[in-house]
């Protein structure tokens, strides 16, 4: 496993965040009122200009429900079946 640098996986974290959100026909606005944050958070995040905690993304994930869970290891999502399921 490679490991990038913290500001790449800032910036890879946000785009999987704005695509999904995007795919899911959410606005920033519905988003980040829905996960209790402030747009320009929510922006800036999406933008790779600020970290996002633990407990705000999973807010996110709670508030919304994308198909597949973002992380910037699984740059393509992955299903969370996969995730649980035993080979």
């Amino acid at each position: 496993m490679t490991s990038q640098d913290p500001l790449e996986e800032n910036i890879a974290m946000g785009k999987r965040i704005a695509q999904r959100r995007e795919e899911g026909g959410m606005t920033q606005k519905q988003l980040a009122d829905r996960a209790g944050i402030s747009v320009t958070f929510l922006s800036e995040v999406e933008n790779g200009k600020r970290n996002i905690s633990m407990g705000k993304l999973c807010r996110l994930l709670t508030n919304w429900t994308p198909r597949r869970i973002i992380s910037p290891r699984h740059p393509f999502g992955a299903d969370p079946e996969s995730l649980t399921s035993s080979p």
